[in-house]
């Protein structure tokens, strides 16, 4: 008789990250990132329409799917320090720390320029947002 196998052992198939939609439908443009956000904000992400206005949602994509690594102009961006600042993996960005104008609305994210940690393994550029608040710190 075989020994039990020992509990976490092997690779997991739990994927946190989900693929995200541009919010009011397809963008008119290729997106050079996948935007993904983890499951247990995708229902923020969700609503983010309802909560932000359609404008800024869709500023918020396109520029996570297209220039995540370069701070927009004129918009209160910054790059976190300490732990909360620290990348996920090797190899992506510190987090960046995105309040949206106007609200008390926030989203922090982390991007990879060649990340191959998907079921094919393939490399390709992801955005990953880990956290979306809608109320002031």
């Amino acid at each position: 008789m075989a020994p039990p196998a020992k509990k976490g052992t092997g690779s997991s198939a739990y994927q946190p990250y989900t693929n995200t939609r541009r919010p009011g439908g397809k963008p008119d443009y290729k997106p050079k990132y996948r935007v993904l956000v983890h499951r247990r904000h995708k229902a923020r992400w969700d609503e983010l329409v309802e909560r932000i206005g359609l404008v800024q949602a869709q500023r918020i994509y396109d520029h996570l799917a297209t220039t995540p690594g370069r701070l927009p102009e004129g918009l209160k961006v910054n790059i976190l320090r300490g732990a909360a600042a620290r990348p996920q993996e090797p190899g992506f960005s510190r987090t960046v720390h995105w309040r949206v104008p106007g609200s008390a609305a926030r989203l922090d994210y982390q991007h990879h320029a060649e990340y191959a940690g998907g079921d094919k393994g393939d490399r390709h550029p992801v955005v990953r947002i880990v956290a979306i608040s809608f109320s002031s710190h």
